[in-house]
């Protein structure tokens, strides 16, 4: 099943939901969703057609020779990212890249400079919007 199809299919299993559903009450409607999703996630799986040898076929190696892109078959990949993300892996991302924003806008250098200047005695460092005075 090509990539096209995959998401005409998904585009109309979400109406088909939409509609369905809109006439159950929400306490239960949240077990029909589980119920039709794994099915759906089961109909996904079957109709991959093993969609592992997508690359081989693209580049001409696969049983079939050179096939179009909109006839590659599409893998079915299982959603596990919810699980394999950890909030401390997250906030330690965003830690890093407000580090790296700092070193490209060189900040490190300029308190760096400020701070040899003030050790040197050449700059003086007092409460208030700034240092006053340069010697």
């Amino acid at each position: 099943m090509s990539y096209q199809t995959t998401e005409t299919i998904q585009r109309l299993w979400d109406d088909f939901l939409r509609e369905s559903l809109a006439s159950i009450p929400p306490d239960q409607r949240q077990e029909y969703v589980q119920q039709f999703e794994d099915r759906f996630s089961e109909l996904l799986q079957n109709a991959a057609n093993g969609g592992g040898d997508g690359f081989l076929d693209l580049v001409g190696f696969g049983g079939q020779g050179p096939v179009e892109f909109a006839n590659l078959a599409y893998p079915y990949i299982r959603p596990d990212f919810d699980d394999s993300v950890i909030p401390s892996q997250l906030h330690a991302a965003a830690e890093l890249y407000y580090i790296y924003q700092h070193e490209r806008m060189k900040v490190f250098k300029v308190l760096k400079v400020l701070l040899d200047l003030f050790r040197l005695g050449k700059m003086r460092i007092q409460r208030g919007p700034g240092p006053e005075r340069f010697i």
